[in-house]
């Protein structure tokens, strides 16, 4: 499993969160730590889901999100145009 970090906009209430956990829980291969106002924790298993498919089912809810998985790259949201892979040194895992 590979763990992952989410920024989320356009979220700003319960029903918010409900709806975010609601379409990440749908996904095979995504197990969802926490989601907050903005933001979300999950583990994903990267032979069962990616995290475009992950970005997507949250825009499919109604909401821009970039996922991050681990430290290593960023996946931009949709709206940002194609994945690209990070290259600050400052993202990196030591």
């Amino acid at each position: 499993m590979t763990r992952a970090t989410m920024d989320i906009r356009g979220m700003s209430c319960g029903h918010c969160l409900n709806a975010v956990s609601r379409a990440l829980n749908t996904l095979d291969g995504v197990k969802v730590e926490q989601v907050r106002i903005g933001s979300a924790t999950l583990e994903y298993d990267p032979g069962r889901v990616t995290p475009d498919a992950i970005r997507d089912a949250v825009a499919d809810a109604g909401y821009d999100a970039t996922v991050t998985p681990g430290a290593d790259d960023v996946i931009p949201s949709a709206s940002e145009g194609s994945a690209r892979p990070s290259t600050d040194s400052s993202l990196r895992s030591e």
